[in-house]
């Protein structure tokens, strides 16, 4: 087989970069990849003469490109948090102020931007401000709540009724307003 009939005898897929999931339908956003036979320059050989010489130089490569995209993937999702941190560091206090500002008399919780919304919204659950407390408690009146691999506490596992009453030492319901920033997914306003 030639190189260039090599382009026609393997099967294209289309590669969701999110997910893994993948199509044999072109896909807009989604990445063209191949599954199938490679063309060799050694097919009019005998396989026991380059074959497995052949195949670990492919997969060699192909797992080196592999550690080469996840390294360089790795690096980018550090950046944007990176980013995301410096952004959030530089303005973010001041947009609590431009929302305050902005639903100061009105009725409405929140402000839609372009891209996202900001707001304040009630906190909800609970946050544990002094584990080893709320372990030694849990240990004598929740012992399910407790995993002992690395001891660490389940909330979710913790007695409703104690956690109301605030009998659990070491956690507390959090209280009032928390300032929020949702991006937008599409559509939603």
């Amino acid at each position: 087989m030639s190189e260039s009939d090599w382009w026609t005898q393997v099967t294209w897929i289309w590669i969701n970069p999110a997910t893994g999931e993948y199509s044999e339908t072109p896909v807009d956003g989604w990445l063209m990849d191949y599954v199938g036979e490679t063309w060799s320059p050694h097919e009019e050989q005998p396989d026991s003469e380059w074959l497995g010489d052949w195949i670990t130089r492919k997969l060699a490569q192909i797992e080196g490109e592999e550690k080469a995209l996840t390294a360089a993937y790795q690096d980018r999702i550090r950046s944007l948090r990176a980013r995301r941190s410096a952004i959030n560091y530089r303005y973010g206090q001041r947009l609590e102020v431009v929302t305050g500002e902005a639903l100061q008399g009105s009725k409405k919780k929140s402000v839609a931007w372009a891209a996202g919304k900001t707001g304040w919204r009630k906190k909800r659950g609970t946050e544990v401000t002094d584990e080893s407390a709320a372990i030694l408690w849990a240990q004598e009146n929740a012992p399910e709540a407790v995993k002992y691999s690395d001891p660490s506490l389940l909330v979710s596992k913790l007695p409703k009724e104690a956690l109301e009453a605030g009998d659990v030492p070491g956690v507390a319901k959090k209280q009032g307003d928390e300032f929020y920033l949702r991006i937008s997914k599409g559509d939603d306003k």
